[in-house]
């Protein structure tokens, strides 16, 4: 048996449908169900991708984020909206940069040198809270001009060694920059004084 319920508006409902025989008092079956009524169908996912992005950026061109809908609860055809967020090392709070637009292809522009992470929000069109998200895990150093030294190991010579002048140093130094961009400063300083 068909039955056509009156325009419903876009809410959780429980549905009971009581039957009896006709001639009977009281129910004699009943059953209940869920659902979720929505003027315009749901997105249920979507995809970031950074695919396209170095972990390690070292220019100021832009950050090129893209995302997919992963899975729709509607027809194919849906259009899609998308919000786009960062945020930075160390801040819990996501930032939006890109209000909802039906560009899925989008650049951030960043002011300042920083490790990033990314996140987008999607809708159907014409819906008014966000459907689906996804954070990207992986993070993204952005350095405007030369890159730092991540590590300088193996001072020698070692502690408490006698020495000729001129005092020979060599150690090593770990980074994404060759020798010839580095500079080096060797400040010589007495122990028993606070540097």
């Amino acid at each position: 048996m068909d039955f056509a319920l009156p325009n419903l508006s876009e809410k959780h409902y429980y549905i009971r449908a009581n039957v009896r025989s006709v001639g009977r008092a009281g129910v004699d079956q009943s059953d209940t169900v869920e659902i979720d009524a929505y003027t315009v169908m749901p997105l249920t996912g979507v995809a970031l991708d950074t695919s396209a992005v170095q972990p390690i950026i070292t220019d100021s061109d832009g950050i090129i984020l893209s995302a997919q809908v992963t899975e729709r609860a509607g027809y194919e055809g849906a259009a899609a909206e998308y919000m786009f967020y960062y945020r930075t090392q160390g801040s819990p709070k996501w930032r939006r940069f890109i209000g909802w637009t039906s560009e899925s292809s989008v650049t951030f522009m960043p002011k300042t040198e920083d490790v990033y992470y990314f996140r987008v929000e999607a809708r159907a069109q014409g819906r008014k809270k966000a459907d689906a998200y996804d954070n990207d895990d992986q993070h993204f150093t952005l350095y405007f001009e030369a890159q730092p030294v991540t590590a300088v190991s193996n001072l020698s010579p070692a502690k408490k060694e006698f020495v000729d002048n001129p005092l020979a140093l060599s150690f090593d130094v770990a980074g994404n920059t060759s020798d010839d961009a580095m500079e080096y400063r060797v400040p010589l300083f007495d122990k028993r004084k606070k540097f």
